[in-house]
């Protein structure tokens, strides 16, 4: 996490007219697990200060959703995966985890879904 690089692209975001910057991703994942959420806390303040909405990106849905949606309460959302296959959690758990929570959330990784999600979903 290189901040001067990080301020740069933000300045290019106000440049191109940009409303929302996402944050996070594997890094947020990592620093959620070791409790570090104060340098997430930071880049979200960051992001907040060049007036920007921030979407934090997240993989271990079930595990650091709960935690960012205590400790950040500026994030006006996030973007998970939403699949069977994905990392050491569960889809139970992880639609258990997106039904508390009330900001939007954003899909990703959809299609790494085996042949009975379907099946799962309509049931």
């Amino acid at each position: 996490m290189n901040p001067e690089f990080f301020l740069r692209r933000l300045e290019l975001y106000q440049k191109l007219n940009v409303k929302l910057v996402q944050f996070g991703g594997i890094a947020a994942d990592w620093l959620v697990s070791i409790g570090r959420i104060d340098l997430l806390e930071k880049l979200l303040q960051l992001i907040k200060n060049k007036r920007f909405k921030p979407i934090l990106i997240c993989h271990w849905t079930s595990i650091v959703l709960p935690i960012c949606e205590k400790e950040l309460d500026e994030v006006a959302g996030y973007i998970i995966p939403i699949n069977k296959l994905w990392g050491l959690l569960t889809l139970h758990k992880t639609l258990k985890t997106i039904k508390n929570i009330k900001k939007p959330i954003i899909a990703m990784k959809t299609l790494g879904f085996k042949s009975g999600f379907v099946r799962v979903f309509h049931a």
